[in-house]
């Protein structure tokens, strides 16, 4: 308990380093015990889909510019598609994680970013998307956002509209 509190408080308090420290990174040390704990990478998830919603809705608010913000780090994470796509179980665990802590005004914010990043023509990965939006109608309605037509193959852009049972752009 411990470690996750420590690992949360250097997660929500290196966004404010200013000054000489503002261009530094952050890296967690993680023993064994965590890493084994049951939950640890949804925890770590939920962490990161918490930090993104909160940029989000401090960004829609307009209080705050990109990197000026606490938890920029975690909208930085999702840009970063090598890191947040590295591992494909891990990427729908926090794309879900996403879709969960997000309010219903930023669910397009999940379809248009991280989720849009994540499709690609491959069959698992349609096949996922199709289940999870007959599954959740907060996933539809992310999935209801992304661009398709014209970038990803034709088959895949026809399951993807279908799945979010809307016109996609």
């Amino acid at each position: 308990r411990l470690s996750r509190h420590v690992q949360r408080k250097a997660l929500r308090t290196f966004g404010w380093w200013s000054g000489a420290l503002a261009g530094l990174r952050l890296s967690i040390n993680l023993m064994a015990n965590d890493l084994d704990r049951p939950g640890y990478e949804q925890w770590l998830l939920a962490e990161i889909a918490d930090a993104w919603r909160c940029w989000h809705e401090r960004s829609h608010a307009g209080e705050y510019l990109h990197t000026d913000d606490p938890d920029w780090w975690a909208v930085e994470y999702w840009l970063s598609n090598r890191l947040a796509f590295r591992r494909e179980d891990v990427a729908r665990e926090g794309l879900l994680a996403l879709v969960d802590a997000v309010g219903d005004d930023l669910l397009p914010c999940v379809g248009a970013g991280p989720l849009e990043s994540f499709i690609d023509a491959v069959e698992s990965r349609i096949c996922w998307i199709e289940e999870e939006a007959k599954r959740s109608p907060r996933f539809r309605k992310a999935l209801a956002c992304i661009h398709t037509w014209g970038i990803e193959e034709k088959w895949a852009s026809e399951r993807l509209e279908r799945a979010a049972g809307v016109p996609l752009a």
